[in-house]
């Protein structure tokens, strides 16, 4: 089998590059373009409507934002053709591409001032490369969203004491949520095993339950619950482990509590405690307050929340956006 040439190498390293992450994304694509075209510098500029994004592997680019919009798309420019070009300028070859939203991407490559320049062939590679540069960036674009829009899910989630996993036939995790709030140790490639008897014992039954199709089946945990399911995963059978375990609300500062349900710190330490499903009398010894200036502190509370009763103040905490408070 022949090698790759140096174009299909590098139009590999710059679809491998869509799949990196924004801390070091592509680094391997511009190290590769130096490498071939014995530069001392690769770069890579994204302008965007309202903000500019730049990479560079060795000496970067300085080029401004206004020169490189007067730039023809898809032509490739040298030091002595580019806009505002002044005399002593070093080597470069640059091209701009049309990308996501008409936003332009300009990738050069550069050598020091007193270096030889490029050869007509480097130019002809940063033209063969325009088709691709584009749609490149496009779904590096689409998976920096994805990424973003999956994190903010997962935390939220998280926040509200949900989760899930993935199990193999034999009960081994195959996947699991980034942010899973558990009082039991869970990790890929590991039996999900329970130390509690117990749970251990109503798992097991539910799992079988669950291989044979039996639909979804509930069991409780020390503090929850999981649902299992079948489900295909990397086209084999697998269960689905949903779980769900109830926030405490001693988690959330009483500063945090009061400033966000505008109450006072006093009152905040008390609407905790009674979220948490602490009585009055339980509440007032924690705190260390008297039965009666508990009740006191807590008629104040329902005033200012707007509610009567401990059910009707913990119904209200449980469907606020206070859970998210400190995602």
């Amino acid at each position: 089998m022949e090698p790759f040439d140096d174009q299909t190498r590098l139009i590999r390293a710059l679809f491998a590059e869509t799949q990196a992450y924004a801390n070091g994304a592509w680094s391997g694509f511009l190290s590769l373009l130096r490498l071939v075209t014995q530069a001392e510098g690769a770069s890579l500029v994204l302008d965007l409507q309202n903000q500019t994004r730049g990479w560079c592997d060795g000496s970067p680019n300085n080029s401004d934002p206004s020169s490189r919009r007067t730039l023809r798309f898809d032509r490739v420019y040298s030091q002595e053709s580019l806009p505002a070009s002044k005399e002593g300028v070093a080597p470069t070859r640059m091209i701009k591409v049309r990308t996501t939203d008409g936003a332009g991407l300009t990738l050069s490559v550069s050598r020091g001032m007193h270096s030889r320049d490029f050869r007509s062939a480097d130019g002809q590679l940063l033209h063969s490369l325009a088709p691709f540069l584009g749609q490149a960036m496009v779904l590096w674009l689409d998976r920096q969203r994805e990424g973003l829009e999956t994190k903010i899910s997962e935390t939220m989630l998280a926040a509200l004491g949900g989760g899930w996993l993935v199990l193999d036939a034999a009960g081994k995790i195959l996947r699991l949520s980034a942010k899973l709030a558990t009082d039991f140790q869970v990790a890929e490639g590991r039996p999900l095993k329970f130390a509690e008897p117990t749970v251990a014992s109503a798992f097991t039954e539910a799992f079988a339950q669950a291989v044979a199709g039996e639909g979804p089946v509930a069991f409780s945990l020390k503090q929850g619950e999981m649902l299992l399911a079948q489900i295909e995963h990397d086209n084999a059978p697998a269960i689905l482990g949903r779980l769900r375990t109830t926030p405490q609300c001693a988690s959330i500062s009483a500063e945090t509590v009061a400033h966000h349900l505008g109450i006072s710190t006093s009152e905040a330490r008390l609407a905790i405690l009674i979220c948490d499903g602490h009585s009055l009398k339980a509440a007032a010894a924690i705190l260390g307050w008297t039965e009666e200036s508990t009740r006191t502190c807590s008629k104040s509370l329902f005033a200012r929340m707007g509610v009567s009763g401990q059910p009707n103040l913990v119904r209200r905490i449980l469907n606020s956006s206070i859970w998210f408070a400190s995602t």
